[in-house]
């Protein structure tokens, strides 16, 4: 965005900008009835292998917190298990994410859910998981540009140039830029890091 906004930008952060490809994350939230199989297993988050394209970990996330009072983490009471689907796939990061995210824009909510109920009873079947039974709803969360994706170059430079984060992470004139994806993911400390940065740039060229 920074550089179809910014008129005057310099050729060295359009090239810096330029370079930067986002995959593409499918976020799957499966309300159940019932975590009972994953109990008898002992865990509340797995990381899985399956040739099904959907990802590679699950997890419960532990109840919320209010007002000091936090709903028993009992396997009887219903809960949210979350899948998170990222779609790699071979060949150089900017064909990947123009793959991944047509897949996860073509695909349709009904295949989605199949595939996920599916896996489910892969993983969990042998252990009294029933998906007609236990899920109790699945909601869809695409996120068409989610996570950067660095390349070759981004950290240390190649064929002579700079690395591509360190000009991203260069002010232009009076503008900071204050993007996690400097970082190389996005994170919430990586965020505030550069946004504080940002923030001192700003309060010293203000006077």
């Amino acid at each position: 965005m920074n550089r179809r906004i910014l008129p005057d930008l310099d050729d060295e952060h359009r090239w810096a900008f330029s370079r930067t490809q986002h995959g593409s994350n499918l976020v799957v939230n499966v309300a159940l009835t019932n975590w009972r199989p994953l109990a008898k297993l002992g865990i509340t988050a797995c990381h899985y292998f399956t040739d099904r394209d959907l990802g590679i970990y699950c997890n419960i996330r532990e109840p919320m917190r209010v007002g000091g009072r936090a709903t028993p983490l009992d396997p009887d009471r219903p809960i949210v298990l979350t899948f998170y689907i990222g779609f790699p796939s071979k060949g150089p990061a900017r064909e990947q994410a123009v793959r991944a995210r047509q897949k996860l824009l073509n695909t349709s909510f009904t295949s989605f859910e199949h595939q996920i109920r599916e896996l489910l009873t892969d993983m969990l079947g042998r252990h009294g998981f029933n998906a007609r039974r236990d899920v109790a709803g699945i909601v869809l969360n695409r996120w068409g540009h989610s996570y950067v994706v660095p390349e070759p170059g981004f950290f240390f430079g190649l064929d002579g140039q700079p690395p591509i984060s360190a000009v991203m992470s260069r002010p232009h004139g009076r503008i900071a830029f204050a993007h996690s994806e400097m970082a190389g993911i996005q994170t919430w400390e990586d965020a505030a890091r550069y946004g504080e940065q940002a923030a001192d740039h700003a309060l010293a060229t203000a006077f």
